[in-house]
């Protein structure tokens, strides 16, 4: 499990994490290319905030902006996605991103 803050230009302050997230994109990216004769593909699920009482803290105290974080229906409906479908059509990354308020 990746996160939005592990992209290219999407860091975030908390660099330890940051850094970790970034490591598993191009370490996954890395086993996908060695595994490629195997029909091995490797996929790290990108997602922004997803509620967890944490994250409804963060919010709640301004630590972040004003946002609707992600259901864990939705990751869960996103991995759901993933394991459900061939081999032949897996998407190369899978970023979710967490509403604004309108």
């Amino acid at each position: 499990m990746g996160a939005l803050s592990g992209l290219p230009n999407r860091a975030s302050p908390e660099v330890a994490n940051t850094a970790s997230k970034f490591g598993l994109q191009r370490a996954a990216q890395a086993l996908t290319l060695s595994q490629r004769n195997q029909c091995i593909g490797i996929r790290v699920i990108s997602p922004g905030n997803v509620v967890t009482p944490e994250v409804e803290d963060d919010i709640a105290e301004g630590r972040f902006g004003e946002q609707v974080p992600i259901a864990m229906a939705d990751l869960l409906a996103t991995i759901d996605y993933i394991l459900g479908i061939g081999a032949s059509a897996l998407p190369a990354e899978i970023t979710l991103e967490q509403s604004r308020p309108e």
